[in-house]
């Protein structure tokens, strides 16, 4: 759960072309560094994690569909109240 956030963006670069093995965490007050590996364990946890997300996103909102993340280039995803979020 601490590597969670850097995970994320970890695979939003992976996703822009960039290679990740990992990040870390500097506590500059404290001293301390946290490292968070980025591998096949991580990406499948994440991906746990953003499928609990999307099931609770269309659990709230009934109107938000994940049709659209299948083709982000449709016209539909131009007035999806989503599109900020899924692309």
């Amino acid at each position: 759960n601490t590597c969670l956030p850097l995970v994320i963006y970890a695979y939003i670069l992976e996703r822009m072309g960039y290679r990740v093995s990992g990040g870390e965490y500097r506590y500059l007050r404290l001293g301390k560094v946290i490292k968070c590996r980025y591998g096949e364990e991580m990406k499948n946890k994440l991906a746990r994690r953003l499928g609990h997300f999307r099931e609770y996103l269309e659990h709230i909102n009934e109107s938000f569909s994940t049709d659209c993340i299948k083709d982000m280039e449709s016209e539909r995803c131009k007035y999806c109240p989503c599109s900020d979020f899924c692309n």
